[in-house]
């Protein structure tokens, strides 16, 4: 009986301090019930978490990757009273008509200073600052329609695993997720000095997130995006418009608008990125970064 007794008193000897008594204020400021989880508390949306938690997903031109690509990326997401910086990598494989892809952020540097923004996110720490590493999303595109005289049309699928960190500080969900997309894209070759060819795309889908919520388990949203690249001799200018149209209606119907300037070369490529969120996502952005395109380990396309 005394090892049962003592088994029962040493967590406190050993844990003096009540864990409820250290988020005293958070159980105060947000009228906790004493019963809930705290991370129900949490908005799984574009609204409520960091710039990198369920982003826009990336607008599909319908084209694939000629060669294996190695992209990298540093960016930058501001508003006032929250930001940060974060590095991105991704790899692209091509084979003839798939495309298999992944990516993630592996570090991430976040600073929140606002109080409003720290309990609009219901975040557990007074002061939230320091890193977090991103969730890892692994994809396949498969080129249906490849034909000049018509319309290219890709279809793909995505899927992102519950690998983010940092979910008590809003940084990332720690649910998995995916998405398909349907791409139709067309180039249009232009006789002229400098603009050499104009590609308009638009795309559609369908995006899914797991929730904590106990009466909607997961999210359904409408995703869909437009876009128009501008090819130049030495570099091309991409204007994108997008987003994704949730249905529980809990600041998830973020709409935002990209511009990225590339700096063609033979085997790198250079981009300028800029973000701006029009709609239920707060951020703005700027960015650079690369892609190494790798030849050596892949057949080049026709």
């Amino acid at each position: 009986m005394w090892l049962i007794g003592f088994l029962l008193i040493s967590p406190c000897m050993l844990f003096p301090q009540d864990w409820n008594e250290k988020f005293e204020w958070w159980n105060n400021k947000h009228n906790w019930d004493g019963v809930t989880p705290w991370h129900q508390y949490i908005g799984l949306s574009t609204s409520y978490m960091g710039p990198n938690a369920l982003p826009v997903p990336q607008i599909q031109d319908a084209s694939l990757a000629k060669v294996p690509e190695f992209n990298y990326s540093n960016n930058y997401f501001f508003q006032k009273g929250d930001h940060t910086v974060d590095a991105k990598i991704k790899f692209i494989y091509p084979f003839e008509r798939v495309q298999l892809s992944a990516w993630i952020v592996p570090l991430e540097y976040f600073h929140i200073t606002d109080t409003l923004i720290r309990d609009k996110r219901a975040i557990r720490y007074k002061n939230p600052e320091g890193t977090a590493s991103g969730d890892l999303y692994m994809g396949t595109h498969v080129k249906i329609i490849d034909n000049a005289q018509w319309p290219d049309i890709v279809l793909g699928f995505v899927f992102r695993t519950a690998s983010g960190s940092k979910l008590s500080m809003a940084r990332y969900t720690d649910m998995p997720g995916y998405y398909f997309d349907l791409s139709v894209g067309h180039t249009f070759q232009l006789d002229h000095e400098n603009l050499k060819k104009i590609r308009l795309y638009g795309m559609s889908g369908f995006y899914v997130y797991q929730t904590y919520d106990l009466l909607h388990n997961q999210n359904d949203a409408v995703l869909y995006g437009l876009g128009a690249n501008l090819h130049f001799k030495k570099f091309s200018v991409s204007n994108q418009l997008g987003g994704y149209y949730g249905y529980l209606d809990i600041g998830d119907h973020p709409m935002i608008y990209r511009l990225k300037i590339k700096l063609k070369q033979q085997h790198f490529d250079w981009h300028l990125r800029y973000q701006y969120g029009i709609n239920d996502y707060p951020y703005q952005s700027t960015g650079i970064g690369f892609t190494w395109k790798i030849p050596e380990i892949g057949i080049q396309k026709k």
